[in-house]
C-alpha cells in the first residue's frame, strides 16, 4: 500500500491508518508529483488517497498503474472505495478485492 496525502502530519495519521499485517507499507507522498514516482519506483496493488490532493492523484496512479485499486479518504471521483474517516481507512483496504492475475508455476 501507498499512501498521498496533503501535509506531513495528514500522511502521518494515513499511514498510521493504513498499516496492516497483510501487507506492506511503502513509500509517502505530499503531491501529485511525488506520487506519480513512487507508483512507478514501488508498484503498489493499492493505494490511499487523501482527497485534497485531487482528481489528478487518481489519474496519474491509474495511468500508471492501471490496476491498483484506490481507496480515497474523502469524495474523490474514480477511486474503487471511498471512506469519510481515517478510521474507516484499514477496513475499506480490506473489503478491496485482491490483485489477482495469472497464476505461475
Amino acid at each position: 500500500m501507498l499512501c498521498a496525502a496533503e501535509g506531513r502530519e495528514r500522511l502521518a495519521v494515513l499511514k498510521r491508518a493504513s498499516v496492516g499485517a497483510g501487507w506492506e507499507l511503502v513509500g509517502g507522498a505530499l503531491s501529485v508529483e511525488e506520487l506519480a514516482r513512487q507508483v512507478v519506483e514501488f508498484g503498489p496493488d493499492g493505494v490511499v488517497i487523501e482527497a485534497g490532493l485531487g482528481p489528478e492523484a487518481v489519474a496519474c496512479v491509474r495511468g500508471a498503474r492501471r490496476t491498483a485499486r484506490l481507496v480515497g479518504l474523502g469524495p474523490l471521483p474514480g477511486v474503487d472505495l471511498e471512506v469519510q474517516d481515517v478510521v474507516q481507512v484499514r477496513d475499506a483496504i480490506l473489503a478491496l478485492p485482491s490483485p489477482g492475475g495469472p497464476v505461475t508455476t
